[in-house]
């Protein structure tokens, strides 16, 4: 791999995992230094390493430490996403998640047909991210095997109402699209893209749309339901 890539992946890890004291400019002089060669090295320094850098005293050089050990516990999804897989950035990995693809071992054992049941993965696509998801599987073990802890979000579902239901959501509502995702979620609804046949139900204020996410939920015979009684469905 030449060293210009394999520069930009370290990159793109330090910033997704928000060790954001760490610029561009820092990491360089990192690999000149050679204090890191790859992504698991960050976890292996001490702050005593950085003060080989330039400019560097003790206060930068605890404060570089510091921010790389508090990345140690981060979010499956923030995780993944860090991995640097083609087409697999945060609303992907999102997604791969809220449809019960929660942990490390589900999400790596996934197969190409396991992802083109999902909205969203055509088949060229979850070809590639299957690929990819193996070429980086020795990584992550790796990062795990460094101090790598992931974070347990079951304790932020409030409840199970909308587990197994699939959610469509169309026109203009009267809240915030992103938080009405939020409540799906939060209560084991899973957020769809498109109306399909696996369609729980299609949310919407509006009366014979002529949206095509309305029209094919008509076509298809998808429950159709109003913000009002997604709400009951939740609370009541």
């Amino acid at each position: 791999q030449c060293p210009q890539k394999k520069e930009q992946e370290l990159l793109y890890f330090i910033k997704t995992m928000g060790i954001e004291e760490i610029s561009e400019m820092r990491l360089r002089e990192m690999i000149k230094r050679k204090l890191i060669k790859e992504i698991p090295d960050l976890y292996t320094l001490e702050a005593d390493d950085f003060l080989t850098l330039e400019k560097v005293k003790d206060k930068l050089a605890h404060k570089f430490y510091q921010q790389i050990q508090k990345s140690k516990k981060v979010e499956l999804v923030k995780l993944i996403e860090a991995m640097g897989i083609e087409g697999l950035g945060e609303t992907k990995v999102q997604k791969i998640i809220d449809h019960g693809y929660d942990t490390i071992e589900k999400i790596f054992s996934l197969t190409c047909e396991d992802l083109e049941k999902i909205d969203g993965f055509a088949h060229k696509s979850a070809m590639a991210i299957t690929e990819g998801l193996k070429t980086k599987s020795g990584l992550l073990y790796q990062l795990i095997k460094v101090g790598i802890i992931i974070n347990n979000n079951a304790g932020l579902k409030e409840s199970e109402k909308l587990k197994g239901l699939k959610i469509c959501i169309t026109g203009a509502l009267s809240r915030p699209r992103d938080q009405i995702i939020a409540e799906i979620k939060k209560h084991s609804g899973i957020v769809q893209e498109s109306v399909n046949k696996e369609t729980s139900y299609l949310v919407t204020n509006e009366v014979n749309s002529t949206s095509s996410k309305y029209v094919k939920a008509q076509k298809l015979g998808v429950r159709i339901i109003s913000e009002k009684k997604l709400e009951e469905l939740l609370y009541h």
